[in-house]
């Protein structure tokens, strides 16, 4: 049954606004909570003060201890967060997929799932307008779920469980997709990288404290007893400050997640503008026995990266999925979808490459126009403007002008003359020979493939609709000269 949307676009934009002040809210309480954190600390040592030494005691206030408290506080805790920050911001999003057992999909895959989650991502990466990252399928993973992972947007890198592939349908996997590239394009994946230096300045403090408590119980003399005893209660109050400390972080951490998690649903359908495609994925999670668990030993490291709950945890670092479902699709009956059993992303590799090999013409097998074409720079343009155009025969009159304005007249005059063959190429053979046009082009300047990618990027957005053999077309030039 078809569900129509109820709510109006303009209430994704307000929810996308919501969530980004919120965030910045929940920041603000996490340095307060730090700088309650240093007065817990300033309050246990003025405590020991007053009872191992009243007599040096004025009062309970003392701005030279609370000063050095609190740079003593912030200097370890934001040391300690900048050594992690470090350390990860050289961990790429290829990183973060192969911790958690994923495989990364060859651009020239012939593995049908495979190569349907590669054209989703193409999709994607043009709706938003970020490049395409690496892509990876968790191919141990039953449960349905994904993420987006990386430093920055160039070593960005999106990966989806074999679950994912293989009971969701092409539209809901388009619609997980989005919301992970959202998930790059709003700049969360930074945003993960200093969580997690922020829980690790957190939990300095513990390990400071339980240090400095079993270097006092098992000191020296009886002569400074005292002296160690003092120590020693510091240093156990400070291992449970840091505990409570690191205990509130991990609650904040979860309420950014799911804060951005909002975001990330509300940016997707503007990506698809299918809010109804998200809503049944996520329903889909709901009605199947794996849920979206992910059983990799490192998964709680990476909990809040995912698409949805990965792990049980006191903390969820996702909304319930009950409450993603009805922002998306107010109508929601309130009962879960069962999952697709496609079986696809189960089939065996080795018979997929076979069947699809079987099924895709081979270069010999090309008309002898298309090979004597592709031999020289100016003919493999030639064939890959004309295949671009050959998409919709029957209304090229605003790409032949984009051409006449853009080329010269020489070469514009050498597309007339093979255009009529390039029209009547078999469409299973197109591909084929972008992809062998694309191998000689893989040799111009930068600058005149660059150029050679608008001019296609433009082809495909004349009419303003970029129909799948475009972006496929697009996709096979880009992954073959690196454009």
């Amino acid at each position: 049954m078809r569900i129509k949307m109820a709510s109006s676009p303009s209430n994704f934009f307000e929810r996308q606004d919501n969530a980004r002040k919120a965030t910045g809210r929940l920041v603000f309480w996490f340095v307060l909570g730090l700088l309650g954190t240093a007065a817990a600390i300033y309050c246990v040592i003025m405590g020991a003060q007053i009872s191992y030494a009243p007599e040096n005691m004025d009062g309970f206030w003392d701005w030279k201890i609370a000063a050095g408290t609190l740079a003593g506080t912030l200097l370890a805790v934001g040391g300690a967060s900048l050594f992690k920050s470090v350390e990860m911001s050289g961990f790429t999003g290829a990183d973060v997929a192969r911790e958690l057992a994923g495989t990364r999909i060859s651009p020239n895959t012939t593995a049908p799932a495979e190569c349907r989650l590669l054209n989703v991502v193409q999709e994607m990466s043009l709706a938003s307008g970020v490049p395409v990252p690496e892509v990876f399928v968790l191919y141990n993973e039953q449960g349905i779920n994904a993420f987006a992972a990386g430093t920055k947007i160039e070593n960005a890198a999106i990966a989806v469980s074999a679950g994912a592939l293989r009971k969701l349908s092409r539209d809901e996997l388009q619609a997980v997709v989005a919301h992970e590239f959202s998930h790059i394009l709003n700049g969360d994946m930074r945003l993960n990288i200093k969580l997690i230096g922020w829980i690790f300045g957190l939990l300095v403090l513990s390990m400071l404290g339980m240090m400095l408590f079993r270097v006092s119980a098992i000191s020296g003399s009886s002569r400074s007893r005292s002296k160690e005893g003092n120590a020693g209660v510091i240093g156990l109050a400070l291992y449970l400050i840091g505990l409570v400390a690191q205990f509130f972080g991990r609650i904040i951490q979860a309420a950014i997640s799911r804060q951005r998690e909002h975001l990330a649903d509300a940016s997707a359908t503007q990506f698809t503008r299918n809010p109804i495609a998200l809503a049944n994925a996520l329903s889909r999670i709901g009605g199947d026995s794996a849920g979206s668990r992910v059983s990799a030993p490192r998964a709680t490291e990476y909990a809040h990266l995912f698409f949805a709950n990965g792990i049980a945890s006191l903390f969820s670092t996702h909304p319930p999925l009950e409450e993603r479902i009805r922002l998306l699709n107010p109508a929601w009956d309130g009962k879960f979808l069962s999952p697709l059993r496609g079986g696809i992303a189960e089939e065996p590799r080795e018979r997929a490459q076979a069947q699809s090999a079987a099924q895709r013409p081979a270069v010999t097998e090309l008309p002898r126009f298309v090979r004597e074409l592709a031999e020289t720079a100016s003919g493999a343009r030639a064939l890959i403007i004309l295949l671009m155009m050959s998409d919709n025969p029957h209304d090229d009159t605003a790409q032949a002008r984009l051409l006449l304005n853009a080329e010269s007249r020489s070469f514009f005059e050498m597309l007339k003359s093979v255009w009529a063959q390039v029209e009547q190429l078999a469409p299973e053979a197109r591909i084929p020979a972008a992809q062998l046009a694309a191998e000689t082009l893989r040799g111009l300047p930068s600058r005149e493939r660059t150029a050679l990618w608008k001019t296609l990027r433009a082809l495909a957005e004349i009419d303003g609709n970029v129909t799948p053999f475009e972006q496929g077309l697009l996709s096979t030039f880009r992954d073959a000269v690196g454009a």
